[in-house]
């Protein structure tokens, strides 16, 4: 099971930042407090993907490699979308084993793909998640699923990672911290990615649930050397 560790001033925020970096909700990971810190911070904890539930009855026998999943991924998503009324063609693009776990990859592509997509992507977020549920209870272990439509994600993506750079660019130049409109844990990550190696910047989390957004804030370099936040 997919596991990584946070820090934050206190628990909640490691908690944030832990659910930033693996990319998932509170409901889909199991939590371990490893520390409550101190006034100064120090706080950490372990989120873990949760697992299935092997004796749940909705479980059938299924072989749990990749083709397995991506096959049941696509008649559950064609599934949906019929049960919507927005009959759609899905295609897989992608399925292989990531780090132990079947990683399925499939699109969808047709006339209702505005509908599909949702505000900011909201309700293709929604749909993958219950996708991803679906498709994990009915394999018998967890499977990683993404979904697509025309396109989308990687537009999506693309986009953030140049407003990400702008931001940076900002920090640097007014020296003072960025705060980037909300965003979805997926997409915090992307930011939080396309920033990573930038030695001028730093970024962390901030707010609650469906506010929490990202904050470029920029380093100076410090009289010992390297670099430090402001």
């Amino acid at each position: 099971m997919e596991s990584v560790e946070g820090t934050g001033q206190n628990v909640e925020e490691a908690l944030e930042n832990a659910l930033d970096e693996i990319g998932l909700e509170r409901d889909e990971v199991e939590v371990a407090v490893l520390s409550e810190g101190a006034d100064g911070g120090g706080a950490r904890v372990l989120v873990t993907a949760l697992a299935l539930d092997d004796d749940d009855d909705a479980v059938v026998a299924v072989s749990p490699d990749a083709a397995a999943a991506a096959t049941v991924a696509e008649d559950i998503l064609v599934e949906l979308l019929d049960y919507m009324d927005l009959p759609s063609e899905v295609v897989v693009d992608r399925a292989e084993m990531d780090e132990a776990l079947p990683s399925v990859e499939v699109s969808i592509h047709g006339e209702f793909g505005g509908i599909l997509i949702g505000r900011h992507g909201e309700t293709l977020g929604a749909l993958q998640f219950l996708l991803g549920l679906l498709t994990s209870r009915r394999v018998g272990r967890r499977v990683r699923v993404s979904v697509d439509v025309e396109g989308y994600r990687e537009r999506r993506a693309k986009l953030l990672r140049d407003v990400a750079l702008r931001a940076a660019d900002r920090a640097q130049r007014y020296r003072q911290p960025i705060f980037m409109d909300p965003m979805l844990p997926n997409e915090r990550r992307i930011v939080h990615l396309a920033l990573q190696e930038n030695p001028n910047v730093s970024t962390h989390s901030i707010g609650e649930g469906d506010n929490r957004r990202v904050v470029v804030s920029p380093r100076q370099a410090s009289r010992f050397g390297g670099y430090r936040v402001e």
